[in-house]
């Protein structure tokens, strides 16, 4: 009986064995598929951390790029302040060159009215030494002023005696007129008388 078993039990055994053998190449080709499989993901993991190293390499270019591109922003930036206060200047260059014009020609006629002021003044200067030397003859001209006034009261003095002398000389021609007349009137008298 106990053999019968064990013989039972190794049919089983065997039939088991046999099913297992037959699914040998299933299993054969399941673990080829699975292996392969396998490789695939080993490919891709490589391919991956090929892509993880390249992201890695990547992004650190994306920052220094981004830091690069805030610099470029932060220069142009810099550039249009820059530019404004370039049109700014220019704007400022611009009026200062017109208030330049305007301080030349300013300067200009104050050169003029100071040409003209320094002919007056040198005009004035003649004159200030015409008048110097005019200055310069006040005493010999006060002397003579002196002369010619004493000679003028000896003259006005000469002229008031001439009056008196022609006024005593015409008292005396009417006195002696007075006197031929009444010489005459009597002598017509005594003319009478002896006729």
């Amino acid at each position: 009986m106990t053999e019968r078993n064990r013989a039972d039990d190794l049919q089983e055994t065997l039939a088991k064995i046999e099913q297992h053998a037959s699914r040998i190449p299933e299993l054969e080709s399941a673990l080829k598929t699975e292996q392969e499989t396998v490789d695939a993901f080993k490919q891709e993991a490589a391919t991956w951390h090929k892509a993880s190293s390249r992201i890695a390499e990547l992004e650190s270019t994306l920052h220094a790029e981004r830091a690069a591109a805030e610099q470029l922003v932060q220069q142009l930036v810099d550039f249009e302040q820059v530019s404004i206060r370039t049109k700014d200047l220019e704007a400022n260059l611009a009026a200062a060159e017109q208030q330049g014009t305007e301080l030349h020609r300013k300067i200009q006629d104050l050169e003029a009215e100071l040409l003209t002021e320094r002919r007056k003044g040198e005009a004035t200067m003649g004159q200030l030494q015409e008048l110097e030397q005019v200055a310069t003859r006040v005493p010999e001209m006060e002397g003579l002023l002196t002369v010619e006034r004493d000679r003028n009261e000896t003259l006005a003095r000469r002229v008031v005696e001439a009056e008196q002398a022609a006024e005593n000389a015409s008292k005396r021609l009417e006195e002696m007129a007075r006197k031929l007349s009444e010489i005459a009137g009597l002598a017509s008298q005594l003319g009478n008388g002896r006729g």
